[in-house]
């Protein structure tokens, strides 16, 4: 059987919505798969961007794609393949306020449920009032935010889209870091994704290849017990054609 690391080169790729997102997928795939650097591809983009940057990788290979918020949901929905959402926890919301010299009066918690479900806990653990603001999709964030803030949040905490749109009405904002535990576990389900995606590619071709080089065909029995004769034949120009024929019935069988 083909080893892993040699069949598979930039399987997965990271797709991180902020800088500080790269930064750290970079330093968990040093720190924790030293030995495997070559099947990740990490790229910062966001949304649109992020669209543009997974049209031009996944011709190349790219089995399973680790993003989160707003961004994995747009991907999720415009590719084929799979997407693993790096979690955010109650930690990294509450790490994120913490960090703030000064708590304000009155903060909006924005971004897409994969990222903000839950924060009513964070309301209790800090005795203090959140307005969530959920945003289903791109084409609605802008009009939430502005919403929010004319009706008196004056800081937002949330996902890259939240953030910038924050700035872009003249308030301040602060980004929900995903901690390097989530990235790791993110980074490891989708090795484990890709591997079994590339394992079942190979078995596939492997039976495609002894079905075109037998010259009789196969024989296999199909989930109701007939007997099935798969074949290949080669037209003149090198092309391939597939023939099935049933070969005994169920009713046929002794």
């Amino acid at each position: 059987m083909i080893g892993f690391d040699e069949f598979m080169k930039e399987q997965v790729l990271f797709i991180a919505p902020f800088k500080k997102l790269a930064e750290d997928a970079y330093l968990v795939i040093e720190e924790r798969f030293s030995d495997k650097k070559d099947l990740f591809k990490v790229v910062e983009a966001d949304l649109v961007e992020a669209e543009e940057v997974v049209k031009k990788y996944i011709n190349d290979g790219i089995e399973v794609i680790v993003s989160r918020g707003g961004t994995a949901s747009l991907l999720e929905k415009e590719v084929d393949i799979p997407m693993v959402y790096i979690q955010v926890t109650i930690t990294d919301i509450l790490q994120s306020l913490l960090e703030l010299k000064k708590m304000p009066d009155n903060i909006g918690i924005a971004g897409f449920e994969n990222m903000i479900y839950g924060v009513e806990e964070i309301a209790k653990i800090l005795n203090t009032n959140f307005v969530e603001i959920l945003i289903s999709k791109a084409e609605e964030a802008d009009m939430k935010i502005n919403r929010a803030i004319n009706r008196g949040i004056d800081f937002i905490v949330g996902d890259a889209i939240s953030v910038k749109l924050a700035k872009k009405y003249g308030i301040n904002g602060k980004f929900i870091n995903s901690g390097k535990e989530s990235i790791y576990r993110a980074l490891q389900e989708a090795l484990l994704i890709a591997k079994v995606r590339r394992q079942d590619e190979h078995k596939s071709e492997m039976i495609r290849t002894i079905i075109q080089k037998s010259h009789d065909g196969i024989i296999r029995a199909d989930e109701n017990g007939c007997l099935i004769i798969d074949d290949w034949y080669q037209n003149q120009d090198g092309s391939w054609n597939y023939y099935k024929k049933d070969f005994i019935r169920a009713e046929d069988k002794i």
